[in-house]
């Protein structure tokens, strides 16, 4: 997952808190993993994970190339890909859905046992946000790439990928 969403800003946990609360909340066990350690550390944190901040989706698929899942036990992988790509570049919204396209079937045939739930890019306020090339543009690539994510996901078909949505929820 990329670090930007899971690296906290400021004084926060990021969106991992809410997150372990919705999981204890539905007495679900769980234990984050990663090589990586971010957050207010504390009995009822877990400050696990393998966000890498700034990076695109083929910066994530050469860490996952290099070898980033051996030795990985995880039973679900949370993916959330291409706000980077979307802002920092000018591929083609089919192009980037094509990489994360990729990078699942490198994942799924890596761990096949594991699960792997997609999110669609969460919205970002062009108004708000210091993050440079985040404009109307962006906010249309943003929404263009959601949809045609959604679409790959359920043409997809498999039990083992699901698509969430960030965006709508």
């Amino acid at each position: 997952r990329g670090e930007d969403a899971v690296t906290p800003l400021a004084l926060t946990n990021g969106y991992r808190d809410n997150l372990q609360t919705l999981l204890r909340a539905a007495n679900i066990n769980f234990d984050f993993v990663g090589s990586r350690n971010h957050g207010q550390a504390s009995a009822n944190f877990d400050t696990d994970h393998d966000g890498f901040g700034g990076s695109q989706i083929g910066g994530i698929a050469a860490r996952v190339a290099n070898g980033l899942l051996t030795g990985v036990q995880s039973e679900i992988f949370l993916l959330t890909l291409g706000t980077n790509d979307l802002r920092s570049t000018n591929k083609a919204v089919e192009d980037i859905v094509d990489e994360l396209d990729s990078l699942l079937n490198t994942i799924t045939a890596l761990k096949p046992l594991s699960r792997v739930i997609v999110t669609s890019v969460p919205p970002v306020n062009a108004a708000t946000t210091s993050f440079a090339g985040v404009n109307a543009a962006f906010a249309t690539r943003v929404t263009e790439f959601n949809q045609q994510l959604s679409t790959l996901i359920t043409d997809k078909a498999s039990s083992k990928i699901t698509f969430a949505d960030a965006f709508n929820s």
